[in-house]
């Protein structure tokens, strides 16, 4: 398995249906359990490869709306309270007491209020421990982890004492997003730190 094998699998097997329609919704639900095990079969510079050539397309799969969502969506579509662009900021800039964004197809797109959803671009203390404790994941933008949470070392060791949980492990680990993901991984933190504690205090 590549990425490209796993784009094109996950193409061929999703349903030529809307997203928000039920039988497309039951097809991702029975692939999402092995997603994370494919991952990690990934080496690093494969899975830079999936994130950087297929990235866009992962995430749409990954985070798709719920019906409801789309529904709503469509509402103030149809209100014309809404309008959906597609395309890469290149310019933000402020003229005229408005917000001016320019796309990457040359169109711009102006507004009163600007929101930036893209996720946390830098985070100083992941940095400041990839430079000094720790390493960095396949991916370069947080901190590698083992299968049991517990955050390696500069040579690949792993910690008894320092872990690990939620979207940051996505490197290590794959989708870690959903609340109900978190849960299981801090479910399992919890079994782990209780069995360390009853092996060294004899319990």
């Amino acid at each position: 398995m590549n990425p490209a094998r796993l784009v094109r699998f996950m193409r061929h097997y999703l349903p030529n249906t809307p997203s928000d329609q039920s039988e497309w919704q039951c097809a991702w639900e029975e692939l999402r359990p092995d997603l994370n095990r494919i991952w990690q079969g990934f080496n690093p510079h494969q899975r830079r490869i999936l994130i950087k050539r297929f990235g866009w397309l992962w995430n749409l799969y990954r985070f798709r709306a719920s019906p409801q969502t789309i529904a709503a969506y469509h509402q103030l579509r149809g209100l014309q309270q809404i309008e959906f662009r597609c395309g890469r900021a290149n310019q933000i800039a402020v003229r005229d007491g408005a917000i001016h964004v320019t796309l990457s197809q040359g169109d711009v797109v102006r507004g009163q209020h600007l929101i930036n959803c893209t996720g946390v671009a830098r985070d100083p203390l992941l940095d400041q421990m990839t430079h000094t404790i720790a390493n960095p994941d396949a991916l370069k933008r947080s901190i590698a982890i083992d299968s049991q949470l517990a955050v390696l070392d500069q040579n690949g060791r792993a910690y008894q004492s320092l872990w690990m949980i939620g979207p940051a492990t996505m490197g290590s680990l794959g989708d870690v997003i959903a609340a109900s993901a978190i849960a299981k991984q801090a479910e399992q933190l919890a079994k782990s730190i209780r069995l360390n504690w009853m092996i060294n205090y004899h319990v």
